[in-house]
């Protein structure tokens, strides 16, 4: 069985000139850890993490060290930080040539990056294109396949 039997091809993706505003309302509003980012020819860039949005957040470690503001400030100057950034642009916050998968690659590949790299999902991409994400759930639902062994 390959990746491209188990993909999931209805994938919301975001703009690369997407601000951080834009992404994080992506991100209320579809649900989901990551977001698969394209340019505007379609071509996969890479995947931009909540994680990673937030670290774009932070207001700057030692700008709040020298203003001894205190546990209560701190709150304070970190949206503070994230309400002047919320125009900036995703680009910097994208992580590029994450690990990605080709249609044909086996299910234990996609599984032993996963597992190594600590991810949820990965892409799917031939040519520049995104034709999917695999994820752990999706590969969690074979289990649940009665004759799974004798799918070969």
């Amino acid at each position: 069985m390959s990746i491209k039997e188990i993909l999931q091809t209805d994938v919301k993706t975001i703009n690369e000139s997407a601000t951080v505003g834009e992404a994080a309302k992506f991100f209320i509003d579809v649900g989901m850890n990551n977001a698969m980012v394209c340019n505007e020819k379609h071509e996969f860039i890479g995947i931009l993490s909540q994680r990673d949005l937030l670290l774009s957040a932070m207001p700057d470690v030692e700008e709040v060290y020298h203003s001894h503001v205190g546990y209560q400030g701190l709150n304070l100057h970190f949206l503070k930080s994230a309400r002047e950034k919320i125009n900036s642009s995703i680009k910097y916050c994208i992580v590029r040539e994450p690990y990605t998968l080709l249609p044909d690659d086996t299910i234990v590949k996609a599984v032993t990056i996963m597992i190594n790299n600590n991810i949820t999902s990965v892409p799917v991409v031939e040519n520049k294109k995104l034709l999917g994400i695999i994820t752990q759930i999706k590969i969690m639902e074979l289990f649940t396949i009665p004759d799974l062994l004798n799918l070969e």
